[in-house]
């Protein structure tokens, strides 16, 4: 199954045009394309399509320019969209200046075959997955379940230290969420009489610590 996808190529070279066509298509995309070269062009689909636009693909032999003008009309017009730069070489210090200005990342001609990858890890990252979108709301029942639960709940990282609390664990304990919050369960029953929790949590303690 193809996955259609809006591209805007900001170079007037045919065959370059066909060639990133091309390995859009052999990713599985059927791209919707707009190719322009002058400045004005640009900014006039920038205005005109806006955030409908899923992958901008700024290609030329020096495109240091090109990259910042449109990383830069990108801002102005609170714009995410993912730009790739496509050139016949560059150097380290480039394409750290690239990615420091904002680009997505680069290909050089004679790597071609990595534009597919890269646009549908870009692609995915702008579009929400089906699967994804299941597994956030599954995450969000979750959540709720352990905030409501009458049970007392506490997570801990590797090393026995506390990241959450339910409220459930701050009105059987007397420590309130802030205080909880990067204690060592080792010294949840320090200064405190209750006997649950010094046989709960120094067992407990115990096992995290040894994982």
């Amino acid at each position: 199954m193809t996955v259609s996808i809006d591209v805007l190529i900001v170079n007037d070279d045919p065959h370059i045009r066909d060639t990133i066509l091309r390995e859009f298509r052999r990713a599985g995309f059927e791209p919707d394309w707009r190719q322009v070269n002058a400045e004005q062009a640009y900014i006039e689909q920038l205005d005109h399509a806006g955030s409908a636009i899923d992958l901008i693909l700024i290609v030329g032999p020096r495109v240091s320019s090109e990259v910042t003008t449109v990383l830069h009309s990108l801002r102005d017009r609170g714009l995410e969209i993912p730009v790739i730069v496509v050139t016949e070489a560059i150097d380290p210090d480039s394409a750290v200046d690239y990615m420091r200005d904002g680009a997505a990342d680069y290909v050089t001609l004679d790597q071609m075959n990595r534009l597919g990858p890269i646009a549908v890890r870009e692609t995915s990252r702008r579009r929400p997955q089906p699967s994804l979108a299941r597994e956030r709301a599954a995450l969000g029942v979750l959540a709720h379940i352990v905030e409501q639960s009458p049970v007392a709940i506490a997570i801990t990282d590797l090393q026995a230290t506390i990241e959450y609390v339910n409220p459930k664990f701050t009105q059987l304990t007397g420590y309130t969420y802030t205080e909880a919050i990067g204690m060592s369960a080792d010294r949840l029953a320090v200064g405190r009489p209750d006997t649950v929790l010094s046989l709960y949590f120094a067992p407990l303690y115990v096992v995290l610590t040894e994982c």
